[in-house]
């Protein structure tokens, strides 16, 4: 128990020592900031409620988000060192991309960032502080490429840098003319470029390119030059805020030297470690693949020290001559034994002096270069043709390269045949000292790799167009593996389902992206039965979750030996074409429609002179159904008499074949039982391309016109009576006016009342009362005022029959609509039809007249022509009621409305049903029997009340009932 205590009492203390050290360290902390800080950036910090830092996540290994979610990186470490020093707290904050990084910093809603490099352009809205780190800018190419010193050698080529970068704007502002500028989104997409052979070159500072091309694993890349430009990362401070950048500045100097050298080496050195290895094991590797050539050097090296030692021994130990000889056989057997090697060698072998002398090469250089033995080499030329590698200081290079590579060194070159063609080469060489160990001459291998880089280009051009054909497509090309997860895909594919980037999307199962998996199924299925499946159609799902529309080719892809390893394919956005197909559904179903308000019968056939199609009026007239006639031709109408059936058919043939248009008059039956005369136009036409297409058909019913033709001859014919009988009345006038006054002056001759007549009486010896009884005696005075009757009755007649002939030239005028009605019964009492076949004079005219009527303003004789055909269908339909006890009655009705005046004509006839009597005011609609009526007099009236004097007229009738005409004339400004 007390040993309990005793421990407890022990990790108590312990506890509270850790507490009171947490303390103690606290305060020292605020205890240091509050030293480095002034009392105005100690009250800006607290007038600060947050810090907020703002971050590129994509930039490893200074700043990037870790695999914890959390900022990361050289800047996040030295940000820590700040937050302690200042005893503030920092919130950072990852951006989608630099750009928006400095948009968010130059729109002050972040305070800022921890590795920037200045320009003048960033330096108009940030404070920077001393740079914290110093990286080269240097140049990335595949390793296969060319040597270049510099930028300068990338002339014409294409080099890409990150958007934005301040590498970016060192390449605008130094080189806007030696080679194209590329702008890519972010270093990885540059790399990646660069090792797919998309760029010739990518700039970046050295730091975080190598820690991408380690991670990416693009092993064909290196540093192929440095450049004149490093990046100098600051921290970066908004402007309107000094005394949160002085303080920074304050705490970033206030690190420690050998802190920040730790800081370094934990995120730079060690990458440029790594990539310093990654070098030297390439160059190990690419030394292995070349060991047998290096043999051959090292043979020919030793065969020629045996020689050279040979001749000073020779020369120095002549008392030794015999052991020399001996010496000199064994030094000849390998120098044959290596002459061999040398003389047969596959590559070109060479030694000449420091300064370029030639001293020996062998056959196979000597074919390299265009000669044909190396005696003929050696004549032809004092010199290797160092200098025509793709250098400009030749061999001299080589030379200093050797000086500070002994071991000695590996260089592609560009050599020239005697002929003046250039070849490619690789050259393995080294140097070769005197005794005094100065360098003596250079010895060689050359490799002619003209057939390996013509395949390595076809190679490189082969997935140049690969890979253009995959970035340029514009459908969606996708390759799976065997568990269905994307392991290939365009940059079409992210943009058409609306993704940033394909990483977004590589390493997830397709299926995620179809909006209906089981059809994915289904797709799998047939690529296992078929091999292949085109145009399936499906759906998938972008980002949003929202469909898109496509058709799907796709098929295995397999490896050499003809086992699958996934299906690849492309999709393709049909979304238009399915709004196409969608709106030229809409444009058919707009064109049947507009065809369906033809009044006429229109149809159209394909170049088989099968029928495609056909509009309402068609089926109405021949009563039949689209779906039953549709891909037949005229022979299968069984409606048709056969003669006629091939007789079209023969016409459809005709036309199509480019005859000429067929125009026509001819009867044709319709489902109503009747033949009516049509007329019959069939016209072909043809496709945008030129081909027939086919012909179009119309039928138009001339029936009612050819009735309009007939009653307008008969109108030209009434006319003509009319005119006749017009000039008739006029020559009447004469004489029935010398009647009229003959009768006038014997009534005055005979009357007693004057004086005249007396005395010629009494001369005559006649007495005038005896005169008038005998004229009663014998009725001449009924006789003579008979003709003065028959005179005055004949007179109005003619006045009136005048009066409407003059129907033409009838204007508005103020009229009394009682007198109107009474011309009218006036007109029909004399005509002939209604006189002789109807007895108008046996029908009971009743008038009800409204007295307080006012006139109207109308035409006079269209209103008397309206009531007149009224007045005469009324007789002519009474003459037909049969037998019935109560006499034919014509009422005539007046009255006087609010606004109209109202006349109403109602006969006791028989009547009409309710089908005819909606008919009445249609054209051409008549009862009566062919050649008695023309079926316009109705129509025509209804024309003259509702559109020339806005007014109205209707019909109630029934069967058995009797009829009842209303007209309504406006009384408009003849009421006042």
């Amino acid at each position: 128990m007390p040993a309990r205590n005793h421990g407890r009492a022990w990790c108590l203390g312990v506890r509270c020592l850790a507490w009171g050290l947490a303390v103690l360290l606290g305060l020292a902390a605020v205890a240091h900031a509050a030293d480095i800080m002034s009392p105005e950036e100690r009250a800006a910090l607290a007038e600060l409620k947050q810090i907020r830092l703002v971050y590129d996540w994509k930039y490893p290994p200074f700043e990037f988000l870790g695999e914890d979610g959390r900022f990361s990186g050289l800047a996040a470490d030295f940000i820590k060192e700040i937050e302690n020093s200042l005893g503030v707290a920092i919130r950072a904050e990852a951006e989608r991309d630099w750009p928006a990084l400095l948009e968010s910093l130059k729109e002050r809603r972040a305070d800022m960032a921890p590795a920037m490099a200045y320009t003048a352009e960033r330096a108009q809205y940030l404070l920077f502080t001393d740079p914290y780190v110093h990286l080269p800018t240097v140049v990335f190419t595949q390793k296969h490429f060319k040597h270049i010193d510099g930028l300068a050698d990338l002339r014409g080529l294409r080099v890409g840098v990150v958007n934005g970068y301040v590498s970016h704007a060192f390449l605008k502002s130094n080189y806007p003319d030696t080679f194209t500028i590329v702008p890519v989104n972010n270093i990885q997409e540059g790399l990646r470029q660069t090792a797919f052979g998309d760029l010739d070159a990518f700039v970046e500072n050295v730091g975080v390119a190598s820690y991408y091309i380690e991670q990416e694993g693009l092993r064909n890349l290196r540093v192929a030059a440095t450049t004149e430009h490093e990046t100098a990362l600051s921290m970066a401070v908004r402007s309107d805020r000094p005394l949160l950048f002085s303080a920074i500045q304050k705490a970033l100097a206030n690190i420690p030297q050998e802190r920040r050298r730790a800081l370094l080496d934990k995120w730079v050195h060690p990458q440029e470690r790594q990539i310093r290895t990654l070098t030297w094991l390439l160059y190990a590797a690419i030394g292995l693949l070349s060991v047998t050539v290096a043999l051959l050097g090292v043979l020919l090296y030793r065969s020629l020290a045996l020689r050279r030692a040979y001749q000073n021994k020779a020369q120095e130990l002549a008392a030794e001559l015999e052991r020399s000889l001996t010496f000199q056989q064994a030094l000849r057997a390998s120098e044959e034994k290596y002459r061999a090697i040398f003389d047969h060698a596959p590559i070109g072998i060479f030694r000449c002096t420091y300064g370029d002398g030639l001293q020996e090469v062998n056959a196979a250089l000597a074919r390299m270069h265009g000669f044909s033995s190396p005696e003929a080499m050696l004549g032809g030329l004092e010199h290797l043709p160092l200098n025509s590698y793709l250098r400009p200081q030749g061999s001299r290079d080589i030379r200093s390269a050797l000086a500070v590579s002994p071991q000695g060194l590996r260089l592609e070159a560009l050599l020239g045949r005697r002929d003046g063609q250039a070849f490619p080469a690789i050259i393995n060489a080294s140097l070769q000292y005197d005794a005094a160990g100065e360098p003596a001459s250079i010895n060689g291998l050359v490799e002619d790799v003209a057939e390996r880089r013509q395949a390595e280009e076809a190679l490189r051009e082969s997935e140049a167009r690969y890979r253009s054909v995959i970035e340029n497509i514009q459908d969606m090309y996708y390759r799976t593996d065997r568990e269905g997860r994307l392991v290939m895909l365009s940059p079409s594919t992210p943009r058409q389902l609306g993704y940033d980037s394909v990483d977004e999307l590589l390493g997830r199962p397709a299926a995620d992206f179809w909006m209906e998996p089981d059809k994915r199924h289904a797709l799998l299925e047939r690529i296992a039965v078929e091999g292949r499946v085109l145009d399936y159609e499906v759906t998938l799902k972008d980002k949003s979750g929202g469909p898109v529309l496509v058709s799907t080719t796709s098929a295995y892809y397999r490896d050499g030996e003809g086992r699958v390893l996934g299906v690849e394919g492309i999709f393709r956005d049909i979304t238009g074409r399915k709004q196409l197909e969608m709106q030229l559904a809409d444009q058919l179903a707009f064109q049947q429609a507009l065809l369906d308000t033809i009044p006429y019968a229109v149809f159209y056939k394909g170049t088989d002179c099968r029928f495609l199609g056909f509009n309402k009026a068609y089926e109405d007239w021949f009563g039949v159904r689209r779906q039953d006639l549709i891909g037949k031709t005229v022979l299968d109408l069984d409606y048709l008499p056969a003669e006629d059936r091939a007789a079209y058919q023969a016409e459809d043939e005709a036309v199509i074949a480019g005859a000429e248009p067929v125009h026509k008059e001819m009867s044709i039956p319709l489902a109503d039982g009747a033949v009516h005369q049509t007329l019959y136009s069939v016209t072909g036409f043809r496709l945008s391309g030129g081909a027939s297409g086919g012909l179009i058909g119309v039928i138009v019913d001339i029936t009612e016109h050819k009735k309009m033709q007939e009653l307008m001859i008969q109108t030209e014919k009434m006319m003509s009576v009319g005119g006749l009988a017009a000039g008739m009345a006029h020559e009447l006038n004469n004489p029935l006016g010398i009647i009229l006054q003959s009768v006038q002056n014997m009534e005055r001759r005979l009357s007693p009342a004057l004086p005249g007549n007396l005395e010629v009486a009494r001369r005559l010896g006649l007495e005038m009362d005896s005169i008038a009884a005998y004229m009663r005696a014998r009725n001449i005075d009924e006789y003579l005022r008979g003709i003065q009757e028959a005179g005055d009755r004949a007179a109005r007649i003619i006045r009136t029959m005048l009066d409407f002939s003059r129907s033409s030239q009838s204007l508005r005028a103020s009229c009394n609509v009682n007198a109107l009605l009474d011309m009218a019964v006036d007109l029909a009492a004399n005509d002939y039809d209604l006189k002789k076949r109807y007895d108008f004079k046996g029908i009971r005219i009743e008038r009800d007249y409204d007295p307080t009527l006012p006139p109207v303003e109308c035409m006079e004789t269209e209103i008397v022509q309206v009531l007149l055909n009224i007045i005469k269908n009324a007789a002519q339909a009474m003459a037909d009621r049969g037998q019935r006890p109560d006499p034919p009655t014509l009422r005539l009705i007046t009255r006087h409305d609010p606004d109209a005046a109202r006349i109403e004509i109602r006969d006791n006839g028989p009547g009409m049903d309710e089908a005819t009597r909606r008919r009445v005011f249609e054209p051409f609609f008549t009862t009566k029997p062919q050649g008695e009526g023309t079926g316009l007099g109705l129509s025509v009236g209804f024309f003259i009340i509702a559109q020339k004097h806005k007014g109205r007229i209707s019909v109630a009738s029934r069967l058995g009932q009797g009829t009842a005409f209303a007209v309504e004339i406006p009384l408009g400004d003849a009421q006042t």
